[in-house]
C-alpha cells in the first residue's frame, strides 16, 4: 500500500516561494507609502519655513510720532493671516492683543502703547502654497 500523506517537496517549495513574492510585495509597498508621505511632509514643512522667512522680513513694526500707537506694516507681496502683537512691560509681564491680518503693502495701527511698554514681539504662522501644512514663525521684535 502507498500511504502518501502531506505535500510533495514541489508543491510545498511553489508555496513558499509564492508566499515570499506575496510577502515581499506587501512590504515594498508599505515601505514606498512611507517614504512618500515622509517625502510630502518634508516638502511642505520646508515651503511654510521659507513663507515664515518672507514673512518676517516683510513685518515691519514702529512707532507713531505721538508715540503712543504701535504700527504695524507689511512691506511685503504676501498677505499675513494670524498676527499676533504682544506686549512687554519693563517688569516683564506681557500682554497680548487679538490676532489680525494684514494685506500686502498695507500698515495698520494695532494697538495703544502703555508708558511701561518696552519691548513686543508680532508672532505669526507661515503656511505653504496650498495652506495644508503650517509652522510657526519666529516673531519680529521691537524694542524702545
Amino acid at each position: 500500500m502507498n500511504n502518501k500523506k502531506g505535500v510533495s517537496p514541489l508543491i510545498a517549495t511553489v508555496m513558499i516561494v509564492g508566499i515570499v513574492i506575496a510577502l515581499s510585495f506587501l512590504v515594498t509597498t508599505w515601505i514606498t507609502g512611507s517614504v512618500e508621505d515622509t517625502i510630502d511632509d518634508t516638502d511642505c514643512e520646508m515651503e511654510a519655513q521659507e513663507r515664515c522667512s518672507e514673512l518676517t522680513s516683510a513685518v515691519k513694526l514702529s512707532v507713531n510720532g505721538a508715540g503712543n500707537k504701535l504700527i504695524v506694516s507689511n512691506e511685503g507681496a504676501t498677505d499675513i493671516k494670524g498676527l499676533n502683537v504682544v506686549h512687554y512691560d519693563k517688569d516683564g509681564n506681557s500682554n497680548s492683543g487679538s490676532e489680525f491680518d494684514l494685506s500686502a503693502y498695507k500698515s495698520n495701527i494695532n494697538t495703544s502703547i502703555g508708558s511701561s511698554d518696552i519691548a513686543f514681539k508680532v508672532f505669526m504662522v507661515g503656511t505653504d502654497a496650498d495652506e495644508l501644512c503650517s509652522v510657526e514663525c519666529s516673531p519680529v521684535l521691537l524694542e524702545l
